[in-house]
């Protein structure tokens, strides 16, 4: 089973809420178990189908939405 925790990405550890016995690292670091959402896509021009939609980029943008709450 997975979860998914959406809090603010800290700049370095000791903003971070999740204890992870290193503090005064003034970065994350790449080994940090945190990883940054993902930004939403444009629509790319080669993926339009006949109704002038990319339906990859919708699906994206719409799983971003409910992860963040937020709506367009």
């Amino acid at each position: 089973m997975k979860a998914i925790l959406v809090i603010d990405m800290p700049t370095h550890c000791g903003e971070c809420p999740v204890k992870c016995r290193m503090r005064g690292i003034n970065h994350v670091p790449t080994w940090c178990p945190l990883r940054p959402l993902p930004h939403k896509r444009e629509p790319k021009e080669e993926w339009l189908n006949e109704y002038h939609r990319d339906e990859f980029a919708d699906g994206w943008n719409a799983c971003i939405d409910e992860i963040t709450g937020e709506t367009e």
